[in-house]
């Protein structure tokens, strides 16, 4: 259990740790900080913290760094979000509400601005669309045995692909297919897809039951295809934990495994989820620090990675905020205060 005063150091020295990225001593502290306590005192506590697995002192310096556990303990009860600039609030606003085509847009540009005002590298995903709702199906004949198959969902996420038909087809049947289609998917969720429509076809396009079955295996398939976005990839070099090289390529080979920041990037809750170095669940992130977080709405899921010696404050405080803007803009909540 930590007293009063092992709090005040262990926060001072994270936060110090996060500004300077070098060691903290104990001769730092009584020159740059007003504790209220003598150097001796200063010290002892800090043998104290590192005894009890808070600080870690590296082989190279006198001076401590935060472990994992001086990190959880910082953020999960001693640090402060503090409100962002004006100019940052500017910048956010500008990025997410001006530069939007359509809301399944809308986590790119907050991939984009997250990355740019932290510093560092930014991934996301776009709209779960297997819990979205279908607003409308398009089939175009574009030859007798090519067909476009186009599907939009009420987020307005776009989803379109063109498949080879194994026979021809005329206009008058694509359109037959297109109204019953209609019928059935429209307002339904797109996880029930395959399931509402061949339960209920019956027997109104029995005869063309393969082609069906083609389509509806196209939709699922393009439906599920959820391409990342990346960015500031070279935003972690400016960070000088990633001048040696054994983290730089743990950085790169994290990057270049698609999959595994899909796996990363399923969020199940509202929650913003913080993994600290040994806490995250995959070993190719033991090395970083993993902010992950749903944008409201459904429109996406957004990863942001440092150094364990992240500026935990800087980002959730953009974070909230971009969950502010978000809500504003599609629930009419209000903006939250900068």
């Amino acid at each position: 259990m930590l007293n009063d005063r092992k709090k005040k150091i262990l926060q001072t020295i994270v936060e110090d740790y996060i500004a300077n990225s070098q060691p903290v001593g104990s001769k730092r502290l009584v020159e740059n900080y007003d504790l209220g306590v003598s150097p001796a005192t200063i010290r002892n506590e800090m043998a104290e913290l590192e005894e009890m697995g808070y600080l870690d002192k590296p082989h190279t310096s006198a001076g401590r760094v935060p472990s994992t556990l001086g990190y959880r303990v910082y953020v999960d009860s001693l640090m402060k979000v503090d409100s962002l600039k004006d100019e940052e609030i500017v910048y956010l606003k500008q990025s997410i509400e001006k530069e939007i085509v359509e809301v399944s847009e809308i986590v790119k540009h907050v991939s984009k601005a997250v990355s740019n005002i932290t510093d560092y590298t930014v991934f996301a995903t776009g709209p779960n669309v297997t819990d979205a709702v279908i607003q409308d199906v398009k089939l175009v004949l574009l030859n007798k045995n090519m067909l476009l198959i186009v599907v939009v969902t009420k987020e307005e996420a776009v989803k379109e692909t063109v498949i080879h038909l194994e026979k021809d087809l005329d206009e008058d049947t694509i359109e037959k297919i297109n109204e019953i289609l209609r019928i059935k998917l429209v307002g339904e969720y797109i996880k029930n897809v395959q399931v509402n429509v061949l339960k209920h076809i019956g027997n109104e396009l029995s005869a063309y039951m393969d082609i069906l079955i083609s389509i509806l295996n196209e939709i699922m398939k393009i439906i599920k295809t959820n391409d990342i976005s990346l960015d500031g990839s070279n935003n972690m070099f400016k960070h000088p934990e990633f001048q040696k090289y054994n983290l730089a390529k743990n950085f790169m080979d994290v990057l270049e495994a698609k999959q595994l920041i899909k796996e990363v990037l399923k969020v199940e809750d509202d929650d913003i989820n913080i993994y600290i170095g040994d806490e995250n669940q995959y070993s190719e992130f033991k090395d970083f620090s993993l902010i992950t977080f749903n944008c409201p709405e459904n429109l996406g899921a957004i990863g942001i990675i440092g150094p364990t010696r992240m500026d935990y404050a800087k980002v959730l405080s953009v974070i909230k905020y971009i969950k502010g803007i978000i809500n504003s803009k599609y629930r009419k909540d209000g903006y939250l205060d900068g």
